[in-house]
């Protein structure tokens, strides 16, 4: 089952699903399996609290009587406090977080909190962040009921973390701290302001200067490769040609699934209504991408903390620059115990 579900010939039994490419979607094609299979019915975010496959055989056997939510994943378990919650990234599940986990202290517990885990009927619609920002609130308070709590969001993650953090401050529970880790503040009719012709050479030129030839390489490497996952993603949208020719154990068919929902949380940007939140926000930036304009001293009415990470985006989850983000997480830490 898992070998034709990873594409992978060979599976030992103490074989890790995240390490071995596993990811929400095809966490979900596992679920659906094992309920065909064993007429047995589990939460997606289970397979991720039995990532191998002798864990998992002991929890099909056993009935299944979760004590989390669905949307909850644990994904590293610490000595004390503080707990840390994790929000879902533009377009994917909780991946990303994987490599900040190993680099972060080991007091720090890491939650992660993602529809994609979730095969409940009524979820939230991935394009209302008000009510992805409910649905979290409300699971976050079954594994918390009490703050001070502790949010996350890389990228889009970042934006349903600040409406968590609304939700629960007007609800008279204390958010210590709010980390966003370089989203885009959301604009009235677009995701984010775009960068002029001039502020776009700028920051080409700098990036050349800082990496040399081989930024040009990835560049065009990258784009032709945007290109090809886009001709994926239309041909995707055919039924007939998605159901007949597409490979759902292929990387490029979890890709063109994430642009999907990339797109739909684009939708959701655009349509959100943000205002002003009365605490401290904490920036974790992409030092090279610090032309973007994220715009949220705007909204942070105790004041906006900006940590510059190396790395473009989502590089700054990577190693080695993921390192750097730690750090950098830990010293925000440290700042709000203390203010």
């Amino acid at each position: 089952m898992l070998q034709d579900i990873l594409g992978i010939e060979e599976i030992s039994i103490q074989d890790n699903f995240i390490d071995l490419g596993g990811n929400s979607l095809l966490a979900a094609r596992l679920v659906t399996e094992i309920e065909q299979k064993y007429a047995q019915k589990i939460a997606i975010s289970r397979i991720f609290q039995a990532p191998t496959p002798k864990e998992l055989a002991v929890l099909i056997r056993q009935e299944e009587k979760a004590s989390y939510p669905p949307s909850f994943v644990p994904i590293k378990n610490g000595n004390s406090q503080p707990v840390l919650f994790g929000i879902h990234n533009l377009g994917y599940g909780l991946e990303l977080y994987l490599p900040l986990a190993k680099c972060l202290d080991s007091d720090i517990s890491l939650y992660g909190l993602s529809s994609s885990f979730s095969n409940e009927p009524n979820k939230p619609h991935s394009r209302d962040i008000a009510n992805l920002a409910s649905y979290y609130a409300r699971d976050l308070q079954k594994i918390q009921p009490q703050g001070p709590y502790y949010l996350l969001g890389v990228s889009f993650g970042g934006v349903i973390a600040y409406e968590i953090a609304q939700i629960l401050v007007a609800q008279g529970h204390e958010v210590k701290f709010l980390g966003l880790v370089d989203t885009h503040c959301p604009q009235q009719n677009s995701v984010y302001k775009p960068l002029s012709l001039k502020e776009r050479i700028s920051s080409h030129i700098r990036k050349l200067r800082l990496k040399g030839v081989n930024y040009l390489s990835n560049r065009i490497q990258r784009r032709i490769e945007v290109t090809m996952d886009l001709i994926r993603y239309n041909l995707y949208k055919n039924d007939w040609l998605r159901e007949n020719f597409a490979d759902k154990t292929s990387r490029n068919f979890a890709q063109i699934e994430h642009m999907q929902q990339a797109k739909e949380h684009q939708e959701a940007n655009k349509n959100y209504v943000i205002q002003p939140y009365p605490g401290k926000v904490y920036l974790f930036r992409a030092a090279d991408d610090i032309f973007y304009k994220l715009d949220w001293q705007k909204l942070a009415e105790s004041g906006l903390i900006i940590y510059d990470v190396p790395g473009e985006h989502l590089e700054i989850l990577q190693e080695p620059n993921v390192q750097t983000l730690a750090e950098k997480i830990h010293l925000a830490l440290g700042f709000c115990q203390v203010n």
